[in-house]
């Protein structure tokens, strides 16, 4: 382990921030979808007619002649990026899947619930990892929950003034942006991703996506929800990272109907700065958002980082998504009891090389017969541990912004443990832990 902070700003600024197709994907029952419908029918309705059709020109009119909106219940697979556009017999169409806009909706009410009241946002985003490369099964559920209630937020949450404010400004102008990206494609011409290559999908997407951004400059809209779509986006989509090569990681994109990258993302950025002056909100809050945008982009191309998001999405289990204060990530004791026997628990001890100017560390391990993963924290730094028991010894391997290695532990008594540590770049030390802190 290190106390080196590099990579650890920009990680810790993506976690900062107030994420598609999910591994695991979240279902919504027939009754809360179709209770949506109607709100999300007519309130995108009404912009498409009476807000944005009024601001676009007689040719790009044109391109949308006849075309229409429609709301499935949901689709296959459909996640965050389960919105699209297509040209059928009777017309040009835009397809918007409730359970995508209620999913959408859920996680903005979930980082507006966790701003207003002090809580950090990375157990959401927590929870968006464990959808992607966790299984249900796994878990010991029969279906991944859905985010509310898996990140405690209670169900009158919107009442609050200050999260319903937060929260109408990441969904509105999100659910705009998509609209307007949809329309994009159509204007375009973009008719699907067959026989497309994956340069020719992310330059169609980059194209759709430089229209909505003008589209909403003319409206003068801001689309501060991009920062939240894409940062949730970020967590769940599909990386370069989860992929063993480079032809693998291009099979990927090329079967994507929105394939994500971090180019995707700084082209947005770059075309928000372009328009800082044209938006209600003022040069100054569109720089902002152009700048938050880059550091979400940047930190999705870092490779180390993707390694550290994937594992960490892979240790996350329910009982880690208790709400928590601070900016940086700590263990905490989980709400739920875990497993009794060795190597499970909450631990607080020290690291270094001895207790007296050892640096204090938090860690919770979850053994499952002979597998054990957990994460732990010390000043300021998070990371994930994962190992495998035998003989009575703990030998795993960790994982944490800037640093990596392996290290062994053993039981000592009944609520104890002891080892030592050594990092890929040579660092060395000790550490020990009782159980229950």
């Amino acid at each position: 382990m290190s106390s080196r902070r590099s990579g650890q700003i920009l990680l810790a600024v993506l976690l900062g921030l107030c994420i598609a197709t999910a591994a695991a994907q979240v279902r919504y029952s027939d009754a809360e979808l179709s209770e949506r419908l109607p709100n999300y029918r007519d309130d995108l309705g009404v912009n498409y007619r009476e807000v944005m059709l009024p601001r676009i020109t007689p040719r790009e009119r044109a391109a949308l002649e006849n075309a229409r909106i429609q709301f499935p219940l949901r689709m296959e697979g459909d996640g965050l990026f389960g919105y699209y556009s297509a040209y059928g017999t009777d017309g040009p169409k835009i397809v918007m899947p409730v359970s995508s806009l209620r999913f959408l909706s859920d996680l903005c009410v979930a980082t507006a619930w966790l701003w207003a009241n002090g809580y950090s946002q990375s157990t959401l985003h927590d929870y968006l990892g464990m959808l992607k490369y966790r299984r249900p099964q796994d878990l010991g559920l029969i279906a991944m929950p859905q985010p509310l209630p898996a990140l405690g937020v209670p169900d009158n949450a919107t009442d609050e003034p200050a999260v319903e404010r937060v929260r109408s400004q990441c969904f509105s102008t999100a659910v705009v942006f998509v609209l307007a990206h949809e329309m994009g494609h159509l204007i375009l011409g973009h008719r699907g991703y067959e026989g497309v290559t994956p340069e020719q999908a992310q330059a169609n997407e980059a194209a759709a996506d430089d229209f909505a951004l003008d589209l909403m400059s003319r409206l003068g809209d801001l689309p501060f929800g991009v920062l939240f779509f894409f940062t949730y986006a970020a967590y769940i989509e599909p990386h370069r990272g989860d992929f063993g090569g480079d032809d693998a990681w291009r099979t990927h994109v090329a079967g994507k109907t929105h394939p994500l990258s971090a180019g995707r993302i700084l082209a947005l950025a770059d075309g928000i700065e372009q328009r800082a002056g044209r938006f209600a909100a003022g040069t100054m809050q569109a720089r902002s958002l152009a700048a938050d945008l880059r550091v979400v982009g940047e930190t999705l191309a870092d490779p180390d980082i993707q390694q550290l998001l994937r594992l960490q999405g892979q240790s996350v289990r329910p009982y880690m998504l208790a709400s928590r204060k601070g900016d940086v990530w700590e263990v905490s004791p989980p709400p739920e009891p875990l497993p009794d026997g060795p190597f499970s628990g909450f631990f607080t001890g020290w690291m270094g090389s001895g207790p007296e100017d050892g640096i204090e560390v938090s860690l919770v391990l979850f053994r499952q017969g002979d597998r054990v993963h957990g994460r732990y924290s010390y000043a300021g730094i998070a990371g994930t541990v994962r190992g495998r028991v035998e003989n009575g010894v703990l030998d795993y391997e960790f994982v944490e912004p800037g640093s990596s290695g392996i290290g062994r532990l053993e039981m000592i008594g009944e609520g104890a443990i002891s080892g030592r540590w050594r990092s890929r770049s040579g660092r060395e030390g000790a550490l020990g832990a009782e159980r229950g802190g």
